[in-house]
């Protein structure tokens, strides 16, 4: 399975990335992107960046830092640096590498993010592939425990079909709720 790992410049993806790693999914291929957001030139003629918005390889401190700190278990983790909307990059990513999940971790910034950023918020609403999104501190070890909420439609199936497709290894328990 394909995934996607956004990775911030304030590595608050750490979280994300700790869930990705104890759920061990199967033959996973982790795609490691950052978004650098085009800022609008303060005045005079349209800025215009070298890179276009293509793909490269990521040269910034903050994620050269984060492969640094992750380097035993990244090691053939694919890096990226794109430019743009992080969302939006984020999905048209994803398609093109014909990734299975795409995973954030969601931040409050702004005042309009209530419950979540504005990247993850995109994410849930947009996004063709499966989103995970990791919210506050998470763990290093251990297996994990999983709640299914269900309301037994056809889509709630499909979700489940989801995730046992994506193997995942690290799961100790997983508690189907649903409410009659």
């Amino acid at each position: 399975m394909k995934t996607v790992l956004g990775v911030d410049a304030e590595l608050h993806c750490n979280s994300a990335l700790r869930l990705l790693q104890r759920l061990d999914f199967v033959d996973e291929e982790r795609h490691l992107v950052h978004v650098e957001q085009q800022k609008p030139p303060k005045s005079g003629p349209p800025d215009v960046r070298a890179r276009g918005g293509a793909v490269a390889e990521i040269g910034n401190g903050a994620v050269d830092s984060l492969l640094t700190v992750h380097a035993m278990s990244l090691s053939s983790a694919e890096t990226h640096l794109l430019e743009g909307n992080p969302a939006l990059r984020l999905m048209e990513f994803g398609d093109s590498v014909h990734a299975g999940l795409i995973a954030v971790t969601g931040t409050r910034d702004g005042s309009s993010a209530f419950i979540m950023g504005s990247v993850s918020r995109a994410l849930i609403i947009r996004a063709q592939q499966s989103v995970l999104i990791a919210k506050g501190h998470v763990a290093e070890k251990g297996r994990l425990t999983a709640v299914f909420a269900t309301d037994h439609s056809p889509y709630a199936s499909q979700c489940l079909r989801v995730l046992l497709d994506m193997e995942p290894q690290g799961l100790a328990d997983v508690t189907v709720l649903s409410a009659i």
